[in-house]
């Protein structure tokens, strides 16, 4: 192994951006321990409830017949899957299974049979062009019967999906309709796209009017890995190795020319959806929120669909929660189009583990929507199927119901969840007062606020839920733009406010679950992109121009900036930072220790020296750059690395410190945060246990409630 590669890989692990994203384990779906290190007693009652917790016997209530669709209509429509892949194993086949899902559902999805290589007939094309008919032909059978037990039923359907590279049919983009032809030209392809929308809306519409309320319109076309470099919301060019051959004929405009055709057609009272898988990515929320952003700005989309897929062991709830919120932020409709949370074994065990996870899930969305006072119009949540196993051959574990046709612990732990908030309702305390509240939330940011010149009482924090108002705010550090978003509570202040720093190779994406999380509790937030920072970042810059001490001189021009403002309390600044970013902040606080009221460190990498000095020791020379994690590194970032110690700066700072760290870190060892803990003046170290480099689920809750609790003690007392 070279020196240089030697290098990269000792430090890689240190230097992960810190995005709370970490490869989870079983452990993490377990009730998450938080110990502060003073606290001994607490560790030894955490451990006492384990214990308790492993060896209870879980028992499901009774089914009392009550619709699951009724619990949930105040807030958004229910959807189920009606799956098959044929007409003869398609569910609608199954009595049992068509007559639950018209009990607990009111919206449906066909899963397969909707999309265009079902749809689209090879030989009647073929025909078309015999006889001087150019357009495609379409045969309907795959989607008649299942359009007409909506109609007689009342059901309503989302349909699924317009134009999909996938199950589009090879020969549908070649010369004569032939499967070996060569791609047809971009006005060709485009004629026959605006062709099989017009027949496919014209049929359902007037033979099923008033049955399919939703299209996806455009399925998965935002794809960081194969990206067209030249397209601003990352237009997909391939999937895996295969061809994205809507790109190939049409180009990256293929996506608003498919929403074009769908508004020009669909009826008035049908929403188009742009719909897509990991929206949680914080590089995929970007390219979605870009083209989303677009097609409204030309009236051609009414909402997002998150398809859903996700694990018992991932997300981390904290990034659907950004993506929700980053969505949010465009006023249109959010729904979540495919949920599906699969076990690897299907033991009781897992099986519970699959219902918590599930009752986590809608909780989120519950608190996320506009009903809670949240900020997303959450308009339908759709489980992408109903019974486990519902035929032979399905290996299918995702759903809430075996294959007896019995509920399992998922159903029970949903319908809690939809009771819970039901009762909420109904004592009132969603009132007119909270969509109110939720209205100036949503307030434009260029709205008008009064500035206090800083003349008031302090505000206090934690003590309502303030609404919040956003905006972009850049800052310059020697002709070059630093890119920040502020998110600010409505009213004139004065407000404490945190500025937080992201981590290496990341950008502030990551940091708007905390964004929101500070600012609905009564202080000013900024998040911002250091020059140069990494993967998405909006700041001028490239990352072979990063350093520590590049990134401290960004912090300072932004900490002042900020400290600046009317509304801002300058007497209580906040300094914050994830991984590379808690590293950062301790800096920060470290040379301007009587600036800072309080420093908040999740998952610090205080390894990084530590690494760097102990390689570089063994090296003759340092080559000019490195390869790391994907970016590109300069020697200035390991000299300017060595050229301070870390926890000698951790004496300078007097106030109070937090630190908050997994016990499973392996990227980061907590061993360096208990060395911290020794040595400022006035720290705390709260341990979260069974989490790694990034906090999920309960940890997350924990970490941020430590934080809270934190500032509340500084700012209140």
């Amino acid at each position: 192994m070279s020196k240089k590669k030697l290098l990269c890989g000792v430090l890689a692990l240190a230097l992960l951006c810190g995005c709370g994203k970490q490869v989870a384990t079983e452990a993490d779906n377990k009730e998450d321990a938080v110990t502060a290190v003073s606290s001994a007693e607490v560790a030894e009652e955490t451990e006492a409830v384990e214990e308790t917790e492993e060896t209870a016997e879980v028992v499901e209530p009774e089914d009392d017949g009550v619709a699951l669709k009724d619990l949930c209509s105040e807030y958004f429509t229910l959807g189920v899957g009606i799956n098959g892949s044929t007409l003869e194993n398609q569910t609608l086949n199954i009595p049992e299974y068509m007559e639950l899902s018209k009990k607990h559902f009111n919206s449906c999805t066909m899963t397969n049979l909707m999309k265009s290589c079902y749809i689209l007939d090879q030989f009647a094309s073929q025909e078309n062009l015999k006889n001087g008919n150019e357009e495609p032909a379409l045969n309907f059978a795959s989607i008649d019967p299942t359009l007409k037990w909506c109609q007689e039923n009342g059901m309503k359907m989302r349909g699924h999906t317009l134009v999909w590279h996938t199950q589009a049919p090879n020969w549908f983009f070649r010369e004569n309709y032939t499967d070996d032809g060569e791609y047809v030209d971009k006005k060709t392809m485009l004629a026959r796209m605006e062709s099989y929308i017009k027949q496919l809306l014209t049929h359902v519409q007037e033979e099923y009017p008033g049955v399919i309320y939703c299209w996806d319109v455009v399925n998965e076309a935002v794809d960081p890995e194969s990206a067209d470099p030249d397209s601003d919301f990352q237009c997909r060019t391939k999937c895996g190795q295969d061809p994205n051959p809507w790109y190939d004929t049409i180009g990256p405009d293929y996506v608003e020319m498919a929403f074009t055709y769908a508004r020009k057609y669909a009826a008035e009272d049908v929403k188009l959806f742009y719909n897509d898988y990991n929206t949680y990515q914080a590089p995929k929320t970007d390219g979605i929120y870009t083209l989303c952003e677009s097609l409204k700005e030309k009236g051609l989309i009414d909402g997002i669909g998150m398809q859903g897929y996700w694990g018992i062991d991932y997300p981390p709830t904290k990034d659907i929660r950004n993506a929700i919120k980053r969505f949010s932020e465009l006023e249109l409709e959010i729904q979540v189009t495919e949920l599906s949370v699969g076990v690897d074994k299907e033991t009781d065990a897992m099986f519970q583990k699959q219902a918590e996870k599930y009752e986590q899930y809608f909780k989120l969305l519950y608190e996320m929507d506009t009903q809670s006072g949240g900020p997303a119009n959450i308009t339908n949540v759709t489980l992408f199927g109903l019974v486990d196993h519902y035929r032979e051959g399905d290996t299918t574990n995702s759903r809430i119901f075996d294959k007896d046709y019995q509920p399992k612990p998922a159903f029970y732990k949903i319908k809690g969840v939809m009771e819970e908030h039901t009762e909420s309702a109904s004592a009132g305390t969603v009132s007119e007062e909270s969509t109110e509240v939720q209205s100036t939330a949503n307030a434009s940011s260029n709205s008008a606020t009064a500035k206090s010149g800083k003349i008031g009482n302090p505000t206090r924090v934690g003590e309502k839920k303030w609404p919040t108002q956003h905006e972009v705010k850049t800052f310059e550090r020697d002709g070059k733009k630093i890119y920040g978003e502020l998110y600010r509570p409505v009213g004139d202040g004065p407000f404490p406010a945190i500025i937080i720093c992201h981590g290496f190779n990341s950008n502030c994406t990551t940091e708007l679950g905390l964004a929101y999380l500070y600012s609905e509790a009564g202080m000013v937030v900024y998040i911002f992109d250091f020059i140069g920072g990494g993967k998405g970042s909006r700041s001028d810059g490239k990352m072979e121009e990063m350093s520590v001490l590049t990134e401290a001189a960004d912090l300072n021009i932004v900490f002042d900036g900020i400290r600046s403002l009317d509304y801002v309390d300058e007497t209580r600044m906040f300094i914050s930072g994830e991984s590379q970013g808690g590293f950062m902040a301790t800096y920060f606080a470290g040379t301007r220790p009587d600036d800072v009221k309080g420093l908040i460190a999740f998952y610090p990498a205080y390894v990084l020296q530590n690494d760097a000095f102990k390689m570089i020791a063994t090296m003759f020379d340092l080559p000019d750059t490195f390869e790391l994690l994907g970016a590109k590194v300069s020697r200035k970032y390991f000299t300017d690395l060595m050229s301070f110690d870390i926890y000698e700066l951790m004496t300078n700072y007097k106030g109070k410190a937090l630190i908050v760290h997994g016990t499973a870190d392996n990227i980061a060892p907590i061993s360096y945060s208990y060395k911290a803990l020794k040595v400022f003046p006035d720290a705390k170290l709260v341990t979260i246990k069974d989490q790694g480099h990034g906090f999920e689920g309960e940890g997350w809750n924990k970490a941020t409630n430590a934080a809270l609790d934190m500032i509340k003690e500084l700012c209140n007392n």
